[in-house]
């Protein structure tokens, strides 16, 4: 799948931020565009094929995002003692009758 980047700046923090980009991702780059502005910023955009290192670094960032931090029931809300289950299908349990 073809995907795209767009990197904005000046000189040597552009040149740095490009490098840094192709250095990590390792993108198979197919076309690239650039155009500078009125404020004599340079914007450059890139059309690329992922690399197999760069979709993995984005799927684990993916990952990362979407997983929760915390536990969603509290630990003090846990049962201190194991629940009892019984031998045969829809027999009770001496736990779990309410008389």
């Amino acid at each position: 799948m073809v995907r795209f980047k767009q990197f904005s700046g000046t000189g040597s923090e552009l040149e740095k931020a490009v490098n840094a980009w192709l250095g990590e991702y390792e993108p198979d780059v197919t076309q690239m565009v650039q155009t500078v502005n009125t404020d004599g910023k340079i914007t450059l955009c890139l059309l690329f094929d992922e690399s197999f290192r760069g979709q993995e670094i984005r799927l684990a960032s993916e990952r990362v995002i979407t997983a929760p931090t915390a536990p969603t029931i509290p630990e003090e809300a846990m049962r201190d003692k194991p629940i009892a289950v019984p031998q045969e299908p829809g027999q009770y349990t001496s736990d779990s009758r309410t008389g």
